[in-house]
């Protein structure tokens, strides 16, 4: 007995010229806040190793 579980909504299955993809959809707004918090985090990183590197 084998039960069909559906896919996530992120997730599709293509079956293209003989290749199985499966992809997967990963722009979110979890992504999009990622971005500015990475932007945001290494210029904190820039400025506070430049900071500690230069003499004082």
């Amino acid at each position: 007995m084998s039960a069909i579980v559906p896919l996530p909504a992120n997730l599709s299955i293509v079956h293209d010229r003989g290749a199985f993809i499966i992809r997967r959809r990963w722009f979110s707004a979890v992504a999009f806040f990622m971005v500015f918090f990475a932007l945001f985090w290494n210029g904190f990183m820039v400025v506070w190793m430049s900071k500690s590197y230069s003499p004082a």
